[in-house]
């Protein structure tokens, strides 16, 4: 082989190297790219697999609660009849009437596949302040499947010293 023969083939093998090399980077960058994506894919699932066990164990609490608490069957109209008595006769041990009530009856979208029905009943009374609070802490016990689901509070023209207050009481029993 002569001195020029030789050269050029050189040239060729270095031109090949890099050529070679430039394949062999693109190749190893994609792979990497991918590697990157894979793994942050891994890191996102994890995080959420992650919140899904914290969200389970708030949910495990709850139910644990639930189950605790859970309301008694009974009727509806029993149910009812109950939580009005009940409304009443908190009232007239603190030490006042209320002037109104009413049955609150079940809209079509709160009607669903829950374990539990509301019993809505909507109450106004005038007393003191205090008798008012009083009243409101009797009434609202969750351990009881018992809630104030509205409060409205405001003065009277007539006593300065009485509070109209209009509230609905909700409780929940279970589905017999």
């Amino acid at each position: 082989m002569t001195k020029r023969e030789k050269y050029l083939g050189g040239i060729l093998l270095l031109i090949l190297v890099v050529i070679a090399h430039v394949f062999a980077g693109v190749y190893f960058k994609k792979k990497q790219a991918n590697q990157i994506a894979e793994l942050d894919e891994l890191k996102t699932t994890y995080k959420s697999y992650s919140l899904m066990g914290d969200t389970a164990g708030l949910i495990n609490d709850e139910v644990k609660w639930v189950s605790q608490h859970a309301p008694p069957n009974k009727s509806f109209q029993q149910a009812q009849t109950d939580l009005q008595n009940f409304l009443t006769s908190s009232s007239k041990e603190i030490g006042f009437e209320p002037e109104t009530q009413k049955l609150l009856t079940l809209q079509d979208e709160e009607v669903s596949d829950s374990m539990f029905q509301s019993i809505k009943i909507e109450i106004a009374a005038r007393a003191t302040e205090k008798q008012i609070y009083q009243w409101l802490v009797e009434i609202h016990q969750p351990e009881k499947m018992r809630i104030l689901s509205y409060l409205k509070l405001s003065p009277t023209t007539k006593n300065s010293n009485l509070i109209y207050c209009q509230i609905i009481a909700e409780q929940y029993i279970a589905e017999e």
